[in-house]
């Protein structure tokens, strides 16, 4: 509240937009380096593909998948990779009847039969040396979302109606903003899923591009600006009505006929 009343709605809002912008695009290229880097899928040695039967579930089609990331976004599948030399791994099936506290694959060292210490388990995430590269970022656009993106939209919000609509339409933009809230949270696990984690963040980025946009040309400055002032200024901006004119006229027999023009 205080950077927003001391710079202005408008100023901290682009300013906060502009930074959202920047640090999406900045995790998309970290969390594509980051993909491209992932560790390579290597299959299980001889040895252990003798005793597979074939009969195993998803053993073939995880087997497929060329490295930790694409394993990981399979629901299916996970990474087993050996914690002392992550170069290479295997991508295996998980075991469904496990817990989701103790999950393991179905097959090979990190199942619950073998449970090997020499082998990490990942089902969800990939192990990487850059994190620094997702973690800068991320940090970059939490602050500039908390600082005017998140609090401007309440308090525009609740400045930009008259007094006789401000309750319904904040009500209305309140149900919207948490709809879309739902919407977006949902939207953004499948994009990750179907498109990877780099072109979800794109997109997020060219949406808030869009967000910008309207903001810059729409959005006025209320700073400093009363509740009744900002009514005042919607009123003598407010486009008038048209007065159409017509003309009346009244005939009587005791009187003579008269016209009076209306509007």
């Amino acid at each position: 509240m205080l950077i927003i009343e001391r710079f202005g709605r408008r100023k901290v809002l682009l300013t906060s937009v502009a930074g959202v912008i920047f640090a999406l695009i900045c995790m998309g290229f970290s969390f594509g380096y980051v993909s491209r880097d992932s560790v390579i899928t290597q299959p299980l040695n001889a040895t252990l593909e003798d005793v597979i039967p074939d009969f195993i579930p998803y053993f073939k089609h995880c087997a497929q998948l060329e490295n930790c990331n694409l394993c990981t976004k399979d629901e299916h599948c996970g990474f087993c990779m050996p914690n002392n030399f992550p170069t290479y791994g295997y991508c295996l099936p998980i075991d469904q009847k496990a817990s989701v506290i103790e999950s393991k694959s179905l097959i090979g060292p990190c199942s619950f039969v073998n449970n090997s210490m020499r082998y990490d388990w990942m089902d969800d995430y990939c192990a990487t040396g850059y994190a620094i590269l997702l973690l800068v970022p991320l940090v970059t656009f939490i602050v500039f979302f908390a600082c005017g993106y998140a609090p401007s939209s309440w308090i525009i919000n609740a400045e930009i109606y008259p007094m006789w609509a401000r309750s319904i339409c904040v009500s209305i933009a309140a149900f919207c903003n948490w709809l879309f809230d739902i919407i977006a949270s949902t939207s953004f696990t499948l994009l990750i899923r179907n498109i990877g984690s780099d072109s979800a963040f794109f997109i997020c980025a060219a949406l808030t591009m869009v967000a910008f946009v309207f903001f810059f040309i729409f959005l006025s400055e209320t700073k400093g600006t009363s509740l009744e002032d900002l009514e005042k200024t919607a009123k003598l901006n407010k486009k008038p009505a048209t007065l159409v004119s017509f003309t009346v006229c009244s005939n009587s027999l005791f009187q003579p006929t008269t016209c009076e023009e209306m509007q």
